[in-house]
């Protein structure tokens, strides 16, 4: 007489045919598909009210060592990449930033 497999019986043989690095494979993709159907976790404080993110994320403000205080403090890095105007940016030549060799589509 031969039995009926379950669903989890079936995937549990297949996998057991696979290499190491394929059953890993697998297991980081049921991994993603049940963090995908989870519910979003909210953030809320003791009474129920909402929380910001900045409320949320507290505890790990400054602690981070080294580096500026505030990214905004390194304004030319804020207005965005900076050309060299004598160069093409035409599809003739790729730009390049300020200190970087200049770089040509051949």
């Amino acid at each position: 007489m031969k039995s009926v497999m379950s669903l989890e019986e079936i995937i549990a043989d297949k996998i057991k045919h696979l290499s190491s690095d394929r059953q890993q494979q697998v297991l980081d993709f049921v991994e993603f598909l049940l963090q995908k159907d989870a519910t979003p976790q909210k953030f809320q404080h003791p009474d129920g009210r909402p929380m910001s993110a900045l409320e949320a994320a507290g505890d790990l403000v400054g602690s981070v060592d080294g580096g500026p205080g505030d990214l905004s403090t390194n304004k030319k890095y804020l207005q965005g990449p900076q050309f060299d105007e004598t160069e093409s940016v035409t599809g003739h030549g790729a730009a390049s930033l300020p200190g970087e060799p200049s770089r040509s589509v051949s």
